[in-house]
């Protein structure tokens, strides 16, 4: 039976949709505008920038850990999992598209259209690349899974080295022989450095890493303190761990081999947060983060607002309350709301 139940699951996707706020709205100083301005945040952004991003890596991991879980792992899934993203991708396209017309007056063409209907150019919905990353690697996961059927070593091996250098053994012959196309090379990058962290999700569920660390935990930490504590540490060191050591790169006769430590630091994290959320009982906290997570995809997708063509209108909105803290609360009642209505 797998550990991670629906409820943790909305309640880890909360507090990754935190960080990743916290994240766009506080340690990109180059994106705010005239009349904008927290000096303090600014000198601490690249201390905190790299770390808080791991929360990608959470629903990376997410994805290919509830993945491995699905008894036809076929391309009828896939594509109707496809199918569920696009919708939402578009429908909040549609919104926020139709706004910065409206309002911005931007000049769209059919073109320009097209490519961010397929998230490839994204003056509009900014931080939506996870889009064509996802149609990817649902393309990618029917093929992928039936290759992960050995021993633990063999997948990891499969995953965390052979795959991801693959891709980028590919994308290197694409920018020497073909050209160098931003976008292809944006597309095989988005693979080979977010692709096998969904792997080890997958790893993770069915070799049961989950459920044996659990094990160990609960028999030599029998306080439930000790525990909340453990999971607090852990997902300090796994954000820490992405500033500090972000990857680890052997070198070998024929090219040099990179190992992106977010396979692992994503791992400990989701872990830290599992048992944080099943160790707290404040209700109404539980149900908030629940809520955030359930419509995190949306709301990931109506944070774009603040940072794409309309944010001549909608940042100051963001940023009126001043205080970061007010911000952050501000920010995700703003993303809630339509995210809920659609």
């Amino acid at each position: 039976m797998q550990l991670i139940i629906r409820g943790n699951t909305d309640q880890i996707k909360g507090i990754a949709l935190i960080l990743m706020f916290i994240h766009h709205f506080f340690t990109f100083p180059e994106w705010w505008m005239e009349g904008i301005s927290y000096p303090k945040l600014a000198q601490l952004a690249p201390w905190v920038s790299s770390p808080l991003k791991i929360c990608v890596g959470v629903f990376c991991f997410l994805t290919g850990y509830f993945y491995y879980y699905r008894k036809n792992k076929d391309y009828r899934y896939s594509l109707r999992k496809i199918i569920d993203l696009l919708i939402a991708y578009w429908c909040v396209y549609l919104i926020l598209g139709s706004l910065a017309v409206v309002l911005c007056h931007y000049p769209y063409t059919g073109k320009a259209i097209i490519l961010e209907m397929l998230a490839l150019e994204r003056p509009v919905m900014t931080f939506a690349w996870y889009v064509y990353f996802y149609v990817l690697a649902m393309l990618l996961l029917p093929v992928v899974s039936m290759l992960l059927r050995g021993e633990i070593l063999l997948d990891l091996t499969i995953s965390i080295l052979l795959l991801p250098n693959l891709v980028t053994i590919l994308q290197t012959v694409i920018r020497w022989r073909v050209a160098d196309l931003p976008i292809l090379q944006d597309v095989l990058g988005s693979i080979s450095g977010w692709f096998p962290i969904l792997l080890m999700g997958y790893i993770t569920a069915k070799h049961r890493i989950f459920e044996r660390c659990w094990n160990i935990t609960n028999q030599y930490l029998r306080k439930k303190w000790l525990r909340m504590c453990l999971a607090l540490i852990l997902m300090c060191l796994a954000m820490a761990g992405r500033l500090l050591l972000p990857y680890i790169q052997l070198e070998t006769a024929v090219f040099p081999v990179r190992i992106n430590m977010d396979v692992l630091y994503s791992m400990v994290f989701v872990f830290g947060a599992l048992t944080l959320c099943r160790g707290f009982k404040n209700r109404v906290v539980r149900i908030l983060l629940g809520m955030i997570g359930r419509y995190s995809l949306l709301m990931w997708f109506f944070s774009c607002a603040f940072f794409n063509a309309t944010a001549l209108i909608f940042q100051p909105i963001l940023y009126l309350p001043r205080n970061p803290i007010l911000i952050l609360l501000w920010g995700l009642i703003l993303c809630l709301i339509p995210s809920i209505l659609c």
